[in-house]
């Protein structure tokens, strides 16, 4: 089963996001406002797959990538951002990013990840 966490500060992206994902049989487990809070709520829930936006108030996502990476090695982070600069997406590679998915996302590009990432995990056979 892959459980999610969803840290994002537009609560409709969170919930177009959770909608999605669902459809593949993922189990959003926890959602989040911004970095800080994502990476208080990563420690607690443990998920499978973080999906983090970047551009986010308190702590932006890669200050919050950085940290949930500091403390777990092994977490699975997918970066959803309307930013697409190659710097910006050079450095969350080099903090251990899997994949940079460009908002608007089709949810089928979205879909692909997970199954590319995750097959094994998904509660649905694809």
């Amino acid at each position: 089963m892959v459980t999610v966490l969803i840290v994002d500060d537009s609560k409709w992206m969170r919930m177009q996001i959770k909608r999605a994902l669902e459809k593949l049989g993922c189990i959003v487990i926890g959602t989040a406002e911004n970095g800080a809070e994502g990476v208080k709520k990563y420690k607690i829930l443990n998920p499978t797959l973080v999906i983090m936006d970047i551009t986010m108030p308190v702590m932006n996502g890669l200050v919050a990538l950085k940290k949930i990476k500091e403390y777990d090695q092994k977490a699975n982070v997918i970066i959803c951002s309307s930013l697409n600069q190659d710097p910006m997406l050079a450095e969350t590679q080099s903090l251990g990013a899997k994949v940079w998915l460009t908002k608007p996302f089709a949810e089928k590009e979205l879909h692909t990840i997970i199954k590319k990432n995750f097959k094994d995990q998904l509660i649905i056979p694809y």
